[in-house]
C-alpha cells in the first residue's frame, strides 16, 4: 500500500528450507519484530515461529479476505459469472449499443437523446468488465448485474414519463 519494500528475495518456494534464511536476514539487519504478519502458509508461520519465538504472529488481512471469499463466494460467483456469459448478455448489450448508435441521428431530438442514453446506459453497465478483477475484492459480473437493476430503474421512469405525454416511439428494434 506504501509501495515501500525494505527488503526482498525470490524464492522457488514457500518451502520453510527458503524461508528460514531471509527471516533470518531481516532479523540480523533490522532487528526482532513487534509482530510478523504473513499469509496463512503454515510453512511461513512455522519458519516466523523459529526466527521469531515469541512474538506475535497476525494473518495478513488481504489473504484472509481472499480467502474467505474463496470459502464463502466463489462457487456461487462462478454460476452466476457461468449464468451471464452462457446467456450472453453482454454481447446483446453491445449489440443494443451498435443500434442505438445508428438511430442518433433522428430529427426528432427526444427520439435521438433516448438513444444517446442507450448508449451511455451501456457503456455504464459493460463498464466493470473492462477493469480488472480482483477477486473478492472486485467482482466484475456482479456489478454488471447491479448496474442492469439499476438501468432498468431508470429505463422504467423514461417509459413512464413517455407514456404519461403520449409519447411513443415509432422505431422498435431486436436485440
Amino acid at each position: 500500500m506504501t509501495e515501500i519494500t525494505i527488503d526482498s528475495w525470490i524464492m522457488p518456494s514457500e518451502s520453510r528450507h527458503y524461508i528460514k534464511p531471509f527471516l533470518q536476514h531481516i532479523k540480523d539487519t533490522y532487528g526482532t519484530q513487534l509482530v510478523v504478519i504473513g499469509d496463512m502458509s503454515k510453512e511461513i508461520s512455522g519458519a516466523a515461529s523459529e526466527i521469531y519465538p515469541g512474538v506475535t504472529h497476525q494473518i495478513c488481512h488481504s489473504h484472509y479476505v481472499r480467502n474467505l471469499g474463496d470459502i464463502l463466494f466463489k462457487h456461487r460467483y462462478k454460476q452466476l459469472r457461468n449464468k451471464i456469459v452462457n446467456a450472453k448478455i453482454l454481447s446483446k448489450f453491445s449489440s443494443l449499443k451498435k443500434k442505438c448508435f445508428k438511430r442518433t441521428t433522428f430529427t426528432n431530438k427526444i427520439v435521438a437523446a433516448e438513444h444517446y442514453w442507450v448508449i451511455l446506459a451501456m457503456e455504464y453497465i459493460l463498464h466493470p468488465r473492462e477493469c480488472r478483477s480482483d477477486y473478492p475484492f472486485v467482482l466484475p459480473y456482479l456489478e454488471v448485474m447491479n448496474r442492469v437493476i439499476e438501468v432498468r430503474g431508470m429505463a422504467r421512469k423514461i417509459v413512464m414519463w413517455n407514456a404519461i405525454h403520449n409519447f411513443g416511439v415509432s422505431m422498435v428494434f431486436k436485440v
